[in-house]
């Protein structure tokens, strides 16, 4: 049985040596392998299948080999055939060059040669055409020397006056080398007379092709106009200005700066067209149209819109200057993409002297005195709306108008005052780092920052934290005291923050130089350390007076009978712990609420403290029952819930040992002595015994003294 296999089985994408052999089994259906085989595994017949595909394997690998060198004899016979052509090309590319090389060398020889020519033809042909120009001009001057002779059809025809101008210039020169004899001043008389003559004529001719729009005819005769510099070139271009600049009625026009701006802009891009079309160097009447533009636009509009207001609204004066000085700024920005023909250094010096130059002169010392009155009117201006009395200096504290003693929760900050001279300041900072000499910079902003420090801090802050304290009642209040001082603390906090990110922000990277950086640091440290001392001075007496209350309302609602009842039905906190808490609490979430950073737990850690001391001595004011005794761990297990949300560990331990120490009035008296020693071991005697001599039966039960 001879076995078809084929090149494609061994295909490298399809080929398994597995599967194939698999496939090879199941080609004689003798063998038995296989689903549809019906006779038993045969292994004769599966080696005989093996054995006839090897042979057939065999002959198709002798087959392929044989392939496989009759290809490559035929490679070989092609790589040597394309070797020869390969040789054959190479021979005549290297003749071919060697042709390139040598016609390229001809080429160089010849137009050496030519241009050898070329030179002297142009030398002699220059040499001729001077020739025939001197000749004209001899026979142009010896017309002008005959008074009685025409001038040449040049002078005469309209049509070339070009050639005109070349002539009269040239004649002109000549008739500056003649001698100053009477013989020759008529003729150099007359050919002044000409000159001016054809000068003017070229600048009329280029008038009226400038109003007819003819730019072709305008550049010849700006052309022309170059040959006489002193006047006519001058006179032309002069005109060019004048008729190029908007007129009054367009000026008259503008709304706002930024219209202006614009339509400057667009000005100079039309004529900026236009010069380049016209003039052969352009630079000089294009720069000299720009500036009178500035001049003549910028700079009227700046006046109109300045002067009136100098004298009467500051605020809005500076506001404007600003705002023009910096769109004229950009304005100039742009035009560079007008270079190398527009000089925009040259542009910003004409804004900067020409058009703002008086109103930036004295603008230091305009922008810190704006900002100093402003300082001044606005706390006048509130001072005046509250009903304080005027001074010599404006109040910086502001509260409301009372015939009686001023009460705490009258004064106040005032917000909107701070809140709008920090505004006032960011303008007049921007407005230092536009208008300023880069020298002047750091000195207006010191004088700004000092204005802020002194207006703000030491005389509105610290003058309302002294007349906060001030109004503060006694250490021992009758009524519950109503104070806004840790308001008043929070909104001089956020006021400072604010002043010091300024300084940091746009401040401080503003000024390069560490002299003023030095001087405004020592300024703030001076202020800082004025008002910590009244802020920390007010939280002194502040807490005086808040546990002066809470001893108040333990004066009044504690009472004697509260720890000396039998009674047991219902034991609780007593009237004076519950409103002692309710109000302490309220105490400290001001501290909580107004304060920031650790200056909320110092406060209340020395808040705390007071408390206790306070809790302390009204313990021992009274003697304990079994049942007061109860009453008593109730009151102490409130307070301790209370300085327990202060969340100062030492405050919240001392009452935990005060409350452990007070049990020994819940015990009975044989066992006080061992619970001291075990469980009270860490307090000392005194304080144990001062405690247990508060019970009513300390006495009677012949407690015995700690020793």
């Amino acid at each position: 049985m001879t076995y078809q296999l084929s090149q494609k089985d061994f295909e490298p994408d399809v080929f398994s040596l597995k599967d194939y052999i698999e496939r090879l089994a199941r080609l004689n259906p003798e063998t038995g392998i296989g689903v549809l085989s019906k006779q038993d595994f045969n292994a004769r017949a599966l080696l005989d299948t093996f054995n006839e595909c090897l042979r057939t394997l065999e002959h198709l690998g002798d087959r392929n080999e044989h392939r496989v060198k009759k290809l490559e004899e035929l490679c070989k016979t092609q790589e040597k055939e394309q070797n020869g052509r390969l040789g054959n090309l190479d021979r005549l590319y290297q003749d071919s060059f060697a042709d390139f090389e040598a016609l390229e060398n001809r080429i160089t020889l010849v137009a050496t040669k030519v241009v050898y020519l070329g030179d002297q033809l142009e030398s002699t042909n220059s040499k001729r055409g001077k020739a025939e120009e001197a000749r004209d001009i001899l026979l142009y001057l010896n017309e002008f020397r005959n008074k009685h002779s025409s001038s040449a059809d040049i002078f005469k025809e309209a049509n070339k006056i070009h050639e005109a101008a070349v002539a009269i210039v040239k004649l002109n020169a000549l008739a500056g080398e003649l001698p100053l004899t009477s013989e020759h001043f008529e003729v150099r008389q007359r050919i002044a007379e000409k000159y001016a003559k054809i000068e003017v004529e070229l600048v009329r001719k280029f008038s009226a092709s400038f109003r007819s729009q003819n730019t072709q005819k305008m550049k010849e005769y700006a052309n022309s106009l170059m040959l006489f510099p002193t006047k006519g070139y001058e006179d032309c271009i002069k005109f060019f200005i004048e008729e190029s600049l908007p007129s009054e009625k367009e000026t008259a026009g503008y709304s706002t700066a930024q219209q202006m701006i614009t339509h400057v802009e667009m000005k100079c891009e039309e004529v900026y067209k236009l010069v380049m079309g016209v003039f052969e160097n352009p630079e000089q009447p294009l720069m000299k149209f720009i500036q009178e533009l500035f001049t003549t636009v910028v700079k009227k509009y700046t006046l109109k819109h300045l002067k009136p207001l100098k004298s009467k609204d500051n605020d809005e004066y500076l506001r404007i200057l600003h705002d023009l000085y910096t769109k004229t700024v950009k304005l100039v920005e742009r035009l560079k993409r007008l270079e190398p023909y527009v000089d925009c250094s040259s542009l910003m010096k004409t804004a900067r002297s020409g058009i703002f130059g008086e109103y930036l002169a004295d603008y230091v010392s305009f922008e810190a005195g704006n900002l100093q009155e402003r300082c001044d009117q606005m706390f006048q201006e509130f001072s005046d709306s509250e009903g304080i009395p005027k001074k010599e200096k404006p109040i910086r504290v502001l509260f409301r108008k009372s015939n009686t003693k001023i009460a705490p929760e009258d004064i106040q900050i005032a917000q909107d005052v701070c809140a709008t001279l920090l505004d006032l300041s960011k303008s007049a900072i921007t407005r230092c780092k536009d208008l300023c000499w880069e020298k002047d910079v750091p000195e207006l902003l010191q004088k700004i920052y000092f204005t802020l420090m002194d207006s703000l801090c030491l005389d509105h802050f610290v003058g309302t934290l002294d007349a906060v304290v001030q109004a503060f009642p006694g250490s021992e209040p009758k009524e519950e005291p109503n104070i806004p001082f840790f308001e008043i603390v929070n909104q001089v906090n956020m006021y400072v923050h604010l002043i010091d990110k300024e300084f940091n922000t746009r401040i401080t990277k503003s000024i390069h130089y560490p002299k003023f950086i030095r001087s405004c640091k020592e300024k703030r440290y001076q202020v800082m350390k004025v008002l910590e001392e009244k802020i920390n001075s007010g939280i002194e007496k502040y807490m005086t007076v808040m546990i002066g209350w809470a001893k108040h309302l333990l004066t009044v609602h504690q009472h004697k009978s509260d720890f000396r009842s039998d009674e047991t039905t219902e034991v609780k906190e007593t009237e004076a712990c519950r409103l002692v808490v309710e109000y302490m609490k309220k105490c400290h979430q001001l501290i909580a609420d107004y304060l920031d950073g650790r200056n909320v737990g110092e406060v209340s850690m020395e808040f705390g403290l007071r408390f206790f001391y306070l809790i302390y001595n009204n313990v021992l004011e009274f003697q304990y029952t079994l049942s007061g005794g109860i009453v008593l761990i109730c009151d102490l297990t409130e307070y301790t819930k209370l300085v327990t949300s202060f969340k100062i560990e030492t405050v919240t331990s001392l009452f935990v040992s005060l409350r452990s120490i007070c049990n020994l009035l819940l015990m009975q008296p044989e066992h006080i002595k061992g619970h001291c020693a075990t469980e009270l071991s860490l307090f000392d005697n005194q304080t144990l015994n001062h405690i247990i001599q508060l019970r009513v039966d300390y006495k009677t039960a012949r407690i015995a003294k700690l020793q």
